[in-house]
């Protein structure tokens, strides 16, 4: 479709419209009235047609007629009647002039209520003839017409002369034409006044009005109308349907064979957005142009039949929807808001046509290049012979369009071959940058879109996981939990400790690509950090899709180049990285751009790291000058062990301070009430023991305790063996009501430094086990302050002596032997378990 070269102007500027819109001129003169959709009516007079005059009413203006006479103009206000307002009228105070001598602001004017002529709430539309006003109006399932007598003095009221009716067709029932009327102009019919031409060619008087030749108008509303030169009321309904009503004049008049009712002429099945008529190409016989909203046009002709002149319908569909339409003697021009459309009325040619002519341009609307189009006036020419269109924009303003003078030639652009090419190589061009940058845009968008959705998922899993805190007993019931295990392995023929970390998924989300779990390890000694000890180590491991109800596993050595430092404590975290997401790639500093949440987090001692043997037999029991045994029991072990027992081999994981003879031990006694308190069972050493060795706190072991007096064999990390004993006693000395039930435990290993960590591995497990229960069920004993004073002297002088054989070493004097041995033996008195945990 090639568009036409045609200016537009703007003659007016006023606040934004909204549908429905509409502009009339008025009388001879160069006034312009306009309709923006809202409470105001603006009137534009002169040669700039700038906005004179302000007219605000009580509701929303739905449709302007100019009156007979050229002195007012009536107005529709959306339920509540029909206006009727004088132009023009003298400015009011509340009009004023700016100082300065600029142009003075538009009079403004606010039209009262007893300016009401016709008041109805269901009044749709309405035409204005000489002395008739005709109302239709929107009943309980019918469309009922009102005529009105229009007195010849403004002051009196306006007598109803008839009413006819037509049924509501809908093909969901009437009530779905209610329930459309709250669409607006959607459900507003098209009101016009239909008379036939005596002599000459036009038309008609105006908006709402127009001429027919005598034969079309005959065919369409009877031999007595056309006898008697009845005017003919046209409607075009909502529903599609095109009907026609003779006009009753004051008196009594009225068409005869007619009689008051309302003929359906046809129907386009589709709302009838405007009625007009139009002069053939060449000055041919005028035709009735009837406009559906869905891109529907009707053409009605006379036509000479075999049996004399009948009526001719022919129907066309065009590109749609129309929102306002207008008719000249040869083109239709039409809006679809989007574009200013122009359309040739010229008529198809018939079968009988002489075959030697020439086919006819095909008939395709032409676009005029004007966009956002609400409202048009009815288009006039100007003496150079061009056509002028009045309309009314979505944006508030007052546009003419002027296109070139009507010929044959006028809509075609007159270009020669290669300025059409090099048109449609720009336009090209154009196409691909504009599809380039809309493709980058449509990346961008897609990439936000992706960049939210990441991040939604991310704060639902920081909801999910914010009650957490760094503690065991919280993180457990988290749906994203941590699980520490520590296991032995075998590699390379040694026995190596591992930790396997399983990342536990059981919420609704899917861990995707950017999460990753870190797991810090720091020993719990703060001395390893100021003595060179081993540091804090951190890993990382990304995570590629972890479904929901899914695990991962991840294991790694716990002994590194620096040693294994225990107690060790071990946290967990998880790390989504938004430098991806958000585009930080290249955004400096450590760890920018990343969200961290905390999992669980865990302690790890010796009980979790004890490899458990076999009972031994007699060649690799713990005994005088044996060193440390591995648990597979190889003839390689027993090599290792006999040269560990006679100096010739440095002993694995030997510490200073190792005897060569005997084996060192330490005890700790624990009540049996406080043991049947805190652990909920029967207090014996098989309980006891099986506690501290079986899968609790979520860490995996070996092994079952004896049979008897229960005992456990195995090595520790460094491959110390270890012997753990536990068995019932009776402390005395302790309360006022006698002797106490006890469990004792009792470690034992030839090396020193084994015995002191498993001690305090096994302290600790019994203080987090007491500080667990806060209240118990049993009376609180009678403790003896003599024994606890005793108790309490005996620590105060291995302490002292402790001090007194470290004195040497302070000032830098080497140690003999029997100094050591005296430190080693004090340190064991100090662990045999002089007092009870009760």
């Amino acid at each position: 479709m090639t568009g036409m070269r045609c200016s537009v102007k703007s003659l007016a500027e006023f606040q934004a419209s909204s549908k429905p819109a509409q502009v009339i001129r008025f009388g001879t003169e160069p006034k312009t009235v306009i309709s923006n959709g809202t409470s105001q009516v603006f009137t534009c007079s002169g040669l700039e047609r700038g906005v004179t005059e302000t007219h605000t009413f009580s509701g929303r203006v739905t449709q302007l007629v100019p009156s007979a006479d050229g002195h007012g103009v009536y107005v529709l206000c959306e339920r509540d009647g029909v206006y009727f307002t004088s132009l023009p009228q003298q400015p009011r105070t509340l009009s004023s002039r700016p100082p300065g001598g600029d142009s003075p602001s538009p009079a403004c004017f606010r039209v009262v209520s007893e300016s009401c002529v016709i008041r109805d709430p269901q009044i749709r539309s309405f035409v204005v003839t000489e002395k008739v006003l005709v109302a239709v109006a929107l009943g309980d399932g019918v469309w009922q017409f009102g005529l009105y007598e229009i007195p010849g003095d403004a002051s009196s009221c306006y007598r109803r002369l008839a009413e006819l009716s037509v049924p509501v067709v809908s093909a969901a029932g009437p009530s779905a034409a209610a329930r459309a009327d709250r669409q607006g102009a959607l459900m507003l019919p098209v009101l016009c006044c239909v008379c036939a031409q005596v002599g000459g060619q036009g038309q008609g008087g105006g908006d709402g009005h127009f001429l027919l030749e005598p034969v079309l108008f005959r065919l369409l509303f009877g031999v007595d109308a056309s006898l008697l030169s009845s005017p003919m009321i046209l409607c075009g309904l909502p529903d599609g349907r095109l009907c026609c009503l003779p006009l009753l004049l004051p008196g009594g008049s009225e068409v005869r064979g007619q009689g008051r009712r309302v003929r359906v002429l046809h129907s386009l099945e589709q709302p009838i957005r405007f009625i007009g008529s139009s002069v053939a190409m060449g000055g041919g016989p005028t035709c009735l142009v009837v406009v559906g909203r869905g891109g529907a046009v009707l053409q009605v002709w006379a036509e000479e039949g075999p049996e004399g002149a009948v009526a001719g319908f022919e129907e066309r569909r065009v590109q749609g929807p129309v929102e306002c339409a207008c008719v000249s003697d040869t083109h239709l021009y039409y809006s679809t808001c989007t574009d200013l459309l122009a359309l040739s009325l010229a008529r198809s040619p018939s079968p009988d046509t002489d075959s030697n002519l020439p086919p006819p341009a095909v008939q395709t609307p032409l676009s005029l290049n004007v966009t956002r189009v609400i409202g048009l006036a009815t288009p006039t020419q100007d003496p150079s012979g061009a056509v002028q269109l009045l309309c009314v924009s979505l944006t508030g303003r007052l546009l003419e369009v002027t296109l070139p003078e009507e010929t044959d030639s006028s809509y075609a652009s007159l270009v020669s071959a290669a300025q059409v090419g090099q048109r449609i190589s720009d336009l090209l061009a154009g196409i691909g940058h504009v599809a380039h940058r809309a493709s980058s845009l449509e990346d961008s968008i897609q990439s936000k879109r992706t960049a939210l959705r990441s991040l939604n998922h991310v704060l639902n899993v920081c909801s999910l996981l914010r009650p957490n805190q760094e503690g065991e007993d919280t993180a457990q019931q988290q749906p994203i939990r941590c699980r520490v295990a520590v296991r032995w392995a075998s590699s390379l023929q040694q026995d190596c400790l591992m930790l396997s970390c399983v990342l536990e998924n059981s919420s609704s989300f899917v861990l995707e690509s950017g999460w990753a779990l870190c797991l810090q390890l720091a020993p719990l000694s703060r001395a390893t950090h100021t003595q060179g000890g081993p540091p804090v180590r951190t890993y990382t491991f990304p995570l590629k899709t972890l479904t929901q109800n899914g695990s991962m596993e991840e294991t790694l050595p716990l002994a590194g180049e620096d040693g294994l430092s225990l107690p060790l404590m071990v946290r967990s975290w998880l790390v989504y990285s938004l430098q991806g997401m958000l585009g930080l790639r290249d955004a400096g500093g450590d760890g920018c751009g990343c969200l961290s949440l905390p999992l669980n987090c865990g302690t790890l001692d010796w009980l979790d790291c004890l490899h458990l043997d076999c009972p031994p037999g007699p060649t690799n029991a713990p005994g005088p000058g044996s060193g440390s045994v591995s648990g597979s029991g190889s003839g390689a072990d027993l090599v290792r062990t006999f040269l560990s027992s006679r100096g010739a081999e440095p002993r694995q994981g030997g510490a200073a301070g190792v005897s060569q003879g005997g084996a060192f031990a330490a005890s700790v006694r624990v009540s049996c009430g406080g043991l049947k308190t805190t652990l909920g069972m029967e207090p014996t050493p098989n309980a006891l023991l099986g506690w501290l060795l079986s899968d609790a706190r979520g860490f995996q072991r070996g092994g079952t305790p004896g049979q008897g007096c229960p005992r456990a064999y195995a090595h520790g990390p460094g491959g110390d063996a270890l012997k753990l004993t536990a068995k019932e006693v009776t402390v005395s000395q302790v309360c006022g009501g006698g002797p106490v039930g006890a469990v004792e435990l009792r470690v034992e290993s030839a090396s020193l430094r084994a015995v002191c960590v498993l001690h305090h591995a096994l302290l600790r497990r019994l203080q987090v086990l007491f500080k667990e229960v806060a209240t118990t069920t049993e009376p609180p004993l009678q403790l003896q302050g003599q024994r606890l004073q005793q108790v309490l002297l005996e620590a105060e002088a291995l302490c002292e002596e402790i001090q007194e054989s470290r004195a040497p070493a302070a000032l830098g004097v080497a140690q003999p032997e029997r100094t050591a041995h005296k430190l080693i033996q004090a340190y064991q008195r100090l662990r045999e378990g002089l007092l009870l945990c009760l």
